[in-house]
């Protein structure tokens, strides 16, 4: 079955959708243990009990717990009208994020953040919200999910969950063509870019894709945020992907989706322009999948890598 990845109101409605397989995975595999941790409310049933919150703050350490305290939106308190905490969503890529690489407070061997660092490496500690600057009057700069470090190299996380129903724009501000700063957009071909007032759009074309649900212009500023900011000379950007379990999916058309949006990474990750910048700048991409029904650290159970 096709999608029109331009119908935004068929997105959004997949989206939910998306959200309530998530949740019907969790709660099979609790086996009736789990189903008093929803909802928050009437109005929002694919949000978890408030109880749940507080015992996730209870497990972070007091850096963690201000960086998404201070973070944008309102991951830990209600938002206007009564909205839940974002983090609360069965579909927030900061909670899984959270819980999937630091639950435990400091990794256990090959477990949360640990579960990627290279042979003969540990992850000792992990950070969240890691801001990357490109350029010092960035009033929003660049950031990453988490970050940590090895004695040899560092480790940038992306933590998704349901962004791949999201739209997102190819466009970027014309202060990072020709700034100087050697940047990866200065590499693109001027065929595959159009002024557009004060931005730059970008053909999706020149990464090997036409329409994707991957988040290109996220990952273009990551790239330049992580080249601008690294403090070693090798280091890892991780995207990691929170997925339902196959048997979960009752519609055909979340499968595709999440195909969608491995393929299409594999496609841009493996561009000329992304590989080269990467082979340059020392950075590896790699990009792993989880399974949602389970709400623990990143294993080797539980985890497994697309690429």
């Amino acid at each position: 079955m096709m999608i029109d990845y331009n119908n935004s109101k068929l997105l959004k409605e997949l989206k939910e959708k998306y959200d309530k397989t998530l949740k019907r995975s969790y709660l099979r595999v609790g086996n009736g243990f789990y189903d008093a941790d929803f909802p928050y409310s009437q109005k929002y049933p694919l949000y978890f009990r408030k109880h749940i919150l507080s015992n996730l703050i209870s497990n972070m350490r007091k850096d963690v717990y201000q960086a998404y305290k201070e973070g944008a939106g309102h991951e830990l308190d209600e938002g206007p009208n009564g909205i839940p905490p974002k983090f609360l969503s069965i579909g927030s890529s900061s909670c899984f994020c959270f819980t999937s690489l630091d639950i435990n407070g400091y990794p256990k061997e090959k477990q949360g953040a640990d579960f990627f660092s290279h042979e003969n490496e540990s992850i000792k500690r992990t950070y969240f919200e890691k801001q990357l600057p490109v350029f010092e009057d960035s009033s929003i700069p660049p950031h990453l999910d988490a970050y940590a470090k090895s004695t040899k190299r560092e480790y940038f996380f992306e933590c998704k969950c349901h962004e791949m129903f999201d739209t997102h724009s190819l466009s970027l501000s014309k202060k990072y063509f020709g700034s100087g700063r050697n940047l990866i957009v200065d590499y693109i071909p001027k065929q595959y870019l159009k002024e557009d007032g004060g931005m730059i759009a970008i053909d999706p074309s020149v990464f090997g894709v036409k329409e994707t649900v991957f988040d290109i212009k996220q990952l273009l500023t990551h790239l330049m945020g992580i080249a601008c900011n690294k403090t070693k000379k090798e280091c890892d950007l991780i995207y990691f992907y929170s997925f339902p379990m196959e048997q979960d999916i009752e519609d055909s058309r979340i499968a595709e989706v999440i195909y969608k949006v491995k393929s299409d990474a594999i496609k841009i990750f493996e561009s000329e322009i992304i590989k080269n910048y990467c082979l340059k700048h020392n950075i590896t991409i790699r990009m792993y999948g989880h399974h949602s029904a389970y709400h623990h650290a990143a294993n080797e159970n539980n985890s497994y890598r697309i690429y």
